[in-house]
This record gives structure tokens, sequence and C-alpha cells, in this order.
């Protein structure tokens, strides 16, 4: 049955996020917005089905919305023009209260990206924003990165699928040189090559904030992924890196980033699937982690490791104490073999040591021939 406006709105108050259903006419949504004015519960608004007629209209109601509501924290916007949203952001940006906005599909120019500019630039409690699938393009890459050197409040970014290219690469680098407060950036699927991967890489030597970096599926290539694991010796700070289907063309990339693994101490999870990593790679991994005291996670899908990798890397768990997960999946690695690693991995010695509830450190782990 059809749910009035008014009832979508108290039930929403339980979980305090609205989600309209059966709303297609804009006095439909002029009539919600009236109704969200003066909420004291509702803290989440996702719009991301508006209807296409008249979006001016929907956008200036719920920018008075906006201007006027104490408690709105987050928004998930899609279905409006680019006038409107920046309508929507005009308003956004006088109450400054939104902590969290997703806007996907919208094609984003730089007028928009000017919008966002602003929000950012001023006061404001907004420490997520999500505008991936936007076709931003380097332009407006050029402008959000202007506004994020100078913003002090934003510490979850996410640009997915944006085709930011090097230009827009070298732009985030830029900001990321002087911004302290972004946590985690997510830039996969941007075109971005080896001078963009060189130029964030480069930013990761003066950067000591930023934790998180995904970079998934960029044609970074093995010079780019080797300027990652370069810049890992240095930085202290980045926890994670995503580096799936950097496009490497040889095995230089990953056999730099295992060279880094024997100095790097804070990287807890790297991602990298690359068919010529196979079992010579999975070699050399294994006598890194030897030595390596930080990695918990490691992903190598799809990464042509057979029963010699896996065999070696078996035999460097019996050294590292502090690996949780291998993923090995789509490897060809025998059910018994990976076996022997997941019981290792889970060994209440190990994972007791990894968590942090065991005071020191065991002098090695249970030999393998009483796993078998």
């Amino acid at each position: 049955l059809k749910m009035s406006i008014e009832a979508q709105v108290r039930e929403a108050e339980k979980s305090q996020t609205l989600e309209p259903r059966d709303m297609r006419k804009p006095q439909d949504y002029a009539k919600l917005f009236e109704l969200l004015k003066d909420n004291k519960h509702v803290t989440a608004l996702n719009l991301r089905h508006l209807p296409g007629s008249q979006p001016d209209e929907i956008a200036c109601k719920l920018a008075d919305l906006l201007r006027v509501n104490p408690v709105l924290k987050s928004l998930r916007l899609g279905g409006l023009n680019y006038d409107a949203i920046v309508t929507v952001l005009e308003g956004a940006a006088e109450r400054k209260t939104l902590e969290r906005i997703d806007i996907n599909q919208i094609s984003l120019n730089p007028v928009v990206a000017t919008a966002f500019a602003r929000l950012l630039a001023g006061p404001t409690a907004l420490t997520s924003l999500d505008l991936s699938m936007n076709n931003m393009g380097p332009d407006s890459m050029r402008v959000l990165a202007t506004a994020l050197e100078t913003n002090t409040s934003l510490s979850n970014l996410r640009l997915f699928l944006n085709e930011m290219g090097d230009v827009g690469a070298h732009a985030l680098a830029a900001a990321l040189r002087v911004n302290t407060t972004l946590r985690t950036i997510d830039i996969e699927r941007n075109v971005i090559r080896v001078e963009g991967a060189r130029a964030l890489a480069a930013a990761l030597h003066v950067n000591t904030s930023l934790l998180d970096l995904q970079l998934y599926d960029n044609p970074l290539g093995a010079e780019g992924v080797t300027a990652f694991a370069d810049a890992l010796k240095i930085n202290t700070t980045l926890t994670r890196l995503g580096l799936w289907d950097s496009k490497t063309e040889s095995s230089k990339g990953f056999v730099a980033l295992c060279s880094m693994l024997k100095e790097n101490t804070s990287l807890i999870e790297l991602v990298y699937n690359e068919d010529h990593v196979g079992d010579d790679g999975a070699v050399i991994l294994a006598d890194a982690l030897k030595v390596n005291a930080a990695l918990q996670i490691i992903r190598l899908q799809q990464s042509d490791i057979g029963e010699a990798g896996a065999q070696a890397l078996l035999e460097a768990l019996e050294m590292n104490m502090t690996l949780t997960t291998i993923n090995l999946e789509y490897c060809e690695v025998s059910y018994g073999l990976q076996n022997k690693i997941d019981s290792l991995l889970t060994d209440p010695i190990r994972v007791a040591w990894a968590s942090g509830e065991a005071d020191t450190k065991p002098a090695c782990e249970i030999p393998l021939e009483s796993r078998d």
C-alpha cells in the first residue's frame, strides 16, 4: 500500500534515515521538505531518484530546507541538472551543518565544481564527500583540488570513475602536500597513468595524514607502482594501499613493493593483482614477509601464483606473526595447501598477537608438520 508523506516521515524518525517512496511530482517533494523543516529526528535524507520534471523548483525547496533544518547531517542526491545542484549547494553552504554529501552520475562540470569549492572553502561540518561516477574530468578536478588545499574538515573523499587523468592527479597531489585532514581517498578508475602516479607518490613523501589510498584499475604501469613503493619507504602514516589492476607490463613494480615491505612499518593492507606475479613473485614476497612486522592483509587475487609460490608464503608465515589474511583467489593453489595457509593464519597464537591481546610475541609458530 502507498504510504502517505506524513507516514513516511514518522517511520523514518525511528531509523533517522528517510528515503522517500512513491513520490513522482515536484509538489510531493515540496510537501516533504516543508514537513522536515522543523523535524528534529531525521538526520539522513536519500534523494537518489528525484523526478526529472521541474528540477529547479525541487532544488529551491530543498535548498530552503537545508537553510533552516537543524539536524540533517547526510544528503544523497541524484536526478538534478547542473543549475539545480548549484542551488542545493548554496543552501547547504548557508547552514553549514551537513557532514556527508553523496552526489553521483550528474556529469559534474567546472561550474558545479566551483559550487563545491565554495562549500569546502568556508567553515563547514562536511567530513565525507562522494562525487563518484560524475565524469568530472581534469578541469573540474583542478577546481575541487584547489579548495582541498585550505579545507580543514573533510576526511573522506571518494572520486571513483571520474576521468581526472594525470592533470587531475597532479592537482590532487598538490592539495595533498598541504592538506592535513584527509584520511581516505578513493580515486579508482580515473585514467591515471605514470606521470599522475609519480605526482601522487611524491605527495606521500611529505603528507603525514592520509591513511587510505585506493587506486584500483588505473593504468599506472610498473613505473607508477614503483613510485608508490619508493614513497612508502619514506611515508610512515599510510596504512592501506589499493593497486589492483595497475596494468603493469613487468614484475618491476611488484618487486619494488616487496622491497618496500622490508622497510615499511605502517602499511597494514596491500591489494595487488597482476598475472606476472606468479611463483617467482610470491617467493620474493615471502622473503619480505619474513622481516615485515606491520602488514596484516595482502590480497593477490588472479596473480597466477601456484604451488611453489604458495609453499614459499606458507613457510614465511612461520616467521611472520602479523599477517591475518592472504587472499589467493583464482590462483592455482591446491585445496590442501590453501587449507594449511588458512589454518596458520587463524591459529589462536597468531590471532592473539595480531590483535594486541598477547603481551609478548611467540618465539615461533606451531610446526607445519603438526598441521597436516
